[in-house]
């Protein structure tokens, strides 16, 4: 257990340092869209400002209704949003189409136009202290970050998303399912699913489909007492 929890330490570490030195290395351009963003973990938080005040182009797009907090209780989000905006960031809202009832749950980042970064974990605290999260996917492949710069813009001025053509990257709502169904269709041996929550039918059905194939499936899944749709995934 002492060694598993020195790893994992590490791995939070390791995942903070990436960041910050991505932050600190930027020259012209910081996109961020992200969920929840927080003065709390201050090393990312301090980077963020340290590049508004050097002249680098921060743009925020910020879920502005997020799951866990409901009005009148503070967004989590406003005390980091005000002190970036006052250090030189641009902000807007995430785009309306995707909030409310449907939430802008994307976090990632684009660093000069030329590296994109996409996370599993919010700028937060408890996402490097207490969640489990994966770390970031760092994206150097050009036509992959110019697919996440279409998308961040996209978003930042409202519009509709042009055609694009497969990049290999998972977009939701334009072509998650597909691309995830597809993958687990071509399963041949294992699947192994680490999810916060499952509860959409149709890839469920899919799984149940490789199930029946023989193919040894596994899922670990959010508590039910706080997420009760998986009480059906898992019974499923």
């Amino acid at each position: 257990h002492r060694d598993l929890h020195r790893l994992i330490r590490r791995q939070r570490q390791m995942c903070i340092r990436d960041r910050i030195d991505s932050i600190n290395n930027a020259k012209k351009s910081i996109d961020l869209k992200v969920y929840i963003l927080t003065t709390a973990q201050k090393d990312v938080f301090n980077a963020l400002k340290s590049a508004c005040k050097r002249g680098v182009k921060v743009r925020l797009l910020v879920e502005d209704d997020p799951f866990y907090w409901q009005k009148p209780q503070t967004n989590p989000s406003k005390k980091a949003v005000e002190e970036l905006v006052a250090a030189g960031a641009k902000y807007k809202p995430d785009n309306p189409k995707f909030s409310k009832n449907r939430v802008t749950h994307e976090k990632s980042m684009i660093i000069d136009g030329k590296k994109g970064i996409i996370l599993t974990g919010n700028i937060a605290r408890s996402s490097f202290t207490r969640n489990l999260d994966l770390g970031a996917i760092i994206v150097r492949n050009p036509e992959v970050v110019d697919q996440m710069k279409i998308l961040f813009n996209a978003d930042w001025q409202r519009k509709a998303l042009p055609e694009m053509k497969d990049t290999g990257l998972v977009i939701s709502p334009v072509n998650a399912r597909k691309k995830i169904t597809d993958l687990i269709k071509n399963a041949d041996k294992t699947i192994h699913i680490l999810q916060q929550s499952l509860s959409d039918k149709k890839i469920l059905k899919a799984l149940g489909d490789k199930v029946k194939e023989g193919v040894d499936t596994q899922l670990i899944l959010g508590d039910p007492v706080i997420n009760q749709r998986n009480i059906a995934a898992a019974a499923y």
